[in-house]
């Protein structure tokens, strides 16, 4: 992706060697570059990049050309709406762009760039009513990932969460943070004390997410295991390469009955076929290049989740398997144990770029 940095007095390098050679008096130039910039700010109209220069956004980076240029004065906005089935928040930033978050499982339902383009997806079968957990989008697994002693994925996606947060309108990057303590419900599929504080946070082409699991025990330990089962949208899957570390990693194929383990013999992976398999301690990012999009996701997990599944039910047309990936962030090749009073957090951050240009 190409990096332009801002030049000390104008917009780019390019821009000052252009303006330069017409002859443009420098002063003259830094005096309309400060009155378009208040200008903007109170205003809000679109300015050239060779008027932004110091009094725009100021060592700013624009990768790949998806970052587009907002005012300092701009500020985010939170919206909580209720006039659908299930309640919902809407989060815009300045720049344009919005996600969507449900309190019902805190499952993230859309996350739209400035230029309108979807990053998430959400299943053609999914239930938006309430009745099953959303089929799609950005749900939980917790306590525990995949089948097992309790219900596939655990309970955590069934669950409505308690708004406990919501940016104000002073805040540049929107967020909402939900809640999810232990209650009747819950005790009778896992008899534990527990909260779930889960913020999502929006920016112009990148969003995260941050997860806080509480033992509110005093005396015993609490175990799980647990993931995000992030649907990201693709144009196809015939156009989608999955790049990471994958190559001599420990890999679970769980297609298979029963699992089997082996070692990853490749960098560049590639969906043909049904595919569920965890990638334990990966580590760095994992990049989704699309060409039918012209688009990189970088997804990747600052803390907490070490491992990384890819799920695709391909050939399922009734899912519309060849909208989406998925590719997740996930604590599940071994449990995670967090002492009495104590807590574990995981982080979730997905970049979207565009493809760099190939050489000729």
């Amino acid at each position: 992706a190409k990096i332009v940095r801002w030049c000390p007095c104008a917009g780019t390098v390019e821009d000052l060697k252009t303006i330069m050679t017409r002859g443009t008096p420098l002063i003259l130039l830094l005096a309309m570059q400060l009155i378009a910039s208040a200008f903007h700010s109170c205003v809000g109209f679109q300015i050239p990049s060779f008027l932004r220069g110091p009094f725009g956004k100021k060592g700013s980076d624009y990768v790949g050309g998806r970052r587009r240029w907002v005012p300092k004065a701009a500020l985010s906005s939170v919206e909580v709406l209720d006039d659908q089935a299930l309640k919902r928040v809407l989060l815009k930033h300045p720049s344009g762009s919005e996600a969507t978050v449900y309190p019902f499982g805190a499952t993230l339902t859309s996350f739209r760039t400035f230029d309108g383009e979807e990053v998430i997806a959400v299943r053609k079968d999914a239930k938006m009513d309430g009745s099953k957990a959303i089929s799609g989008g950005i749900p939980h697994c917790f306590p525990q990932f995949g089948p097992g002693e309790l219900p596939q994925h655990g309970f955590a996606r069934n669950m409505e969460w308690r708004i406990k947060e919501l940016s104000d309108e002073f805040t540049r990057n929107a967020y909402v943070t939900l809640e999810l303590t232990d209650n009747d419900e819950t005790r009778k599929i896992w008899d534990k004390s527990f909260s779930l504080e889960y913020t999502v946070t929006l920016r112009d082409v990148a969003l995260s997410t941050d997860l806080r699991v509480r033992n509110l025990d005093h005396t015993a330990h609490m175990e799980f295991t647990a993931a995000l089962h992030s649907y990201w949208n693709v144009s196809s899957l015939a156009n989608v390469e999955v790049v990471g570390a994958f190559k001599g990693a420990r890999v679970i194929d769980r297609q298979q009955s029963p699992h089997v383990e082996g070692t990853e013999d490749e960098y560049v992976l590639r969906i043909t076929e049904p595919t569920d398999k965890m990638y334990c301690n990966l580590p760095g990012e994992v990049v989704i290049k699309d060409t039918g999009y012209n688009r990189m996701l970088s997804v990747k997990s600052p803390t907490g989740f070490e491992d990384v599944v890819l799920w695709s039910p391909y050939g399922d047309e009734s899912m519309g398997f060849d909208d989406f990936l998925c590719v997740e962030n996930a604590a599940a090749s071994s449990k995670v144990t967090v002492p009495p009073l104590d807590e574990w957090r995981a982080s979730m951050r997905v970049d979207v770029r565009t493809l760099p240009r190939a050489r000729s």
